[in-house]
C-alpha cells in the first residue's frame, strides 16, 4: 500500500523503525501537533483534558465480567 513513487517496503520500514527508535518520530508527531495547534488559533501545548467518566467506570468492570457482559 505504499505510493509507487517511494523506496521499497523494507527501506521504509527500516527508516520508521530507527526513527522510532531513536525517539526522531514522536518528537515529529508533537511538532506536528503543535503546528496545527498554532496554525488552528490555540495554544501551542493543551492546558487541560478532559475525560469522559462513563468510559473510566467500564474500564475495570469488563476485567471481572468480560466485554460482552458475561452474555457468551
Amino acid at each position: 500500500m505504499i505510493p509507487k513513487n517511494f523506496p521499497p517496503y523494507k527501506t521504509v520500514w527500516s527508516f520508521y523503525k530507527r526513527a522510532c527508535e531513536k525517539g526522531i518520530w514522536e518528537d515529529i508527531l508533537k511538532e506536528l501537533v503543535s503546528e496545527y495547534r498554532i496554525n488552528n488559533g490555540k495554544n501551542e501545548h493543551p492546558s487541560y483534558g478532559i475525560m469522559d467518566s462513563q468510559s473510566v467506570k467500564t474500564i475495570y468492570k469488563s476485567e471481572s465480567i468480560g466485554i460482552d457482559g458475561e452474555k457468551k
